[in-house]
């Protein structure tokens, strides 16, 4: 299987730096952002989601333009919704879902339109457990076998986490590490494969994190 690998494999070295200006036009900047998704989560755990903006109102406020105050790059598994799961509203979430949650070059784009001309300052990565493009890349790996095609695309840029997982195992079992490890090089890839995402990292007006959603719970532990 050829399986594409990142400039570096040190993906907990990714800058992580909070905004010195704050948001423009008054929105939050990225650790208030985080906030409000931390928060927004905890609602959903504990049953008391709000289900914020979801009006046909909010519907015509947005109709001139929006600003979203955090990027997610998220899992295309239908459990794993981030306007449910952080309990946010339309116009509130840049979405970028993609199967495995991982960053191809139409994804980074996505990404740095978001951060560039939208003014997002927070991105998240965001994976969950009992991920299934996960298992189908450790199967794949197991058996020796080379996924063809597109699949094999996503394939191969999960297989690198999948052996980091099998090389160094932890608490999770070997899916759920490899999950952990696959959004670690995500977050890895948004800077080391994008100039603009780099560019806003390092001046200190983007801010990256790593989070994982539990399918089994809808609890998100952040790494």
């Amino acid at each position: 299987m050829r399986i594409p690998m990142l400039a570096s494999l040190a993906v907990l070295a990714v800058p992580v730096l909070a905004l010195a200006s704050g948001h423009p036009e008054g929105g939050p900047t990225a650790d208030e952002a985080l906030k409000l998704l931390k928060e927004g989560s905890a609602r959903f755990t504990s049953g008391a989601a709000r289900h914020p903006d979801q009006s046909l109102a909010r519907v015509k406020a947005l109709a001139g333009g929006q600003k979203p105050f955090a990027t997610i790059i998220g899992c295309s598994d239908s459990r794993v919704a981030p306007e449910l799961v952080f309990d946010q509203g339309l116009g509130d979430l840049f979405v970028v879902r993609v199967a495995g949650n991982v960053a191809d070059p139409v994804d980074l784009g996505s990404v740095e339109y978001a951060a560039e001309h939208l003014g997002v300052p927070a991105i998240v990565v965001l994976g969950h457990h009992g991920c299934g493009a996960v298992k189908a890349t450790a199967e794949a790996v197991a058996k020796g076998e080379k996924v063809e095609g597109n699949l094999g695309a996503i394939v191969g840029e999960i297989a690198p986490a999948v052996d980091a997982a099998r090389k160094a195992p932890g608490k999770e079992g070997l899916l759920n590490d490899a999950a952990h490890a696959n959004a670690r090089r995500t977050a890895a890839a948004l800077v080391e494969r994008s100039a603009v995402v780099k560019k806003l990292v390092e001046e200190g007006k983007v801010k990256i994190a790593v989070a994982i959603y539990d399918v089994e719970t809808g609890t998100i532990e952040w790494l």
